[in-house]
């Protein structure tokens, strides 16, 4: 959606953790964070003990994630790592937003996957823990190449600054 709306000039500039969001002819990006990715898990789960997850020991585990209509690149990538280990995840449920997303969790209806920065919204009895051997995410900055907005220089110049001064130690 992000990608359309920025061909479509409906917006100027556009953030996304999405792996294959910038990949696009028309679009230009700008890599602002490597993000790790964590296994959101109840606390209560028989994982939530260990300092590092793989991924593998996810395998039998029921998945919830944000459906594709919502977030088609991050259940993409989610999927494309779980194959990368020898299996499909195993959907018990879909929603459309990381707050509900972690809701379910809390729940008890399955485990997923998230950017570390998911555990500002993650609601208590929920654990972040992070995968080992899964490369992070990328934090990136997107925007048209042919928008001649010189607002979008000015903006990016600011994103960059915002993160060396207010850095999360975590990012």
């Amino acid at each position: 959606d992000i990608i359309n709306r920025l061909l479509c000039n409906e917006i100027d500039i556009g953030f996304s953790l999405s792996e294959d969001a910038y990949d696009h002819e028309k679009i230009a990006h700008s890599v602002l964070a490597h993000i790790p990715l964590c296994v959101a898990m109840p606390d209560t789960h028989c994982l939530a003990n260990k300092a590092t997850v793989e991924l593998s020991e996810l395998e039998h585990e029921p998945f919830v994630m944000i459906s594709v209509d919502n977030y088609g690149p991050g259940s993409r990538h989610i999927k494309n790592l779980c194959s990368l280990k020898g299996f499909e995840p195993n959907i018990s449920a879909f929603t459309t937003f990381v707050p509900s997303l972690l809701i379910l969790v809390r729940s008890g209806i399955g485990i997923t996957i998230v950017a570390q920065t998911a555990n500002r919204v993650a609601p208590e009895g929920v654990k972040l823990t992070p995968l080992s051997n899964v490369p992070p995410t990328k934090l990136v900055l997107l925007w048209k190449k042919t928008n001649t907005n010189p607002a979008i220089p000015e903006f990016i110049d600011t994103c960059f600054s915002l993160m060396e001064h207010d850095r999360d130690p975590a990012v």
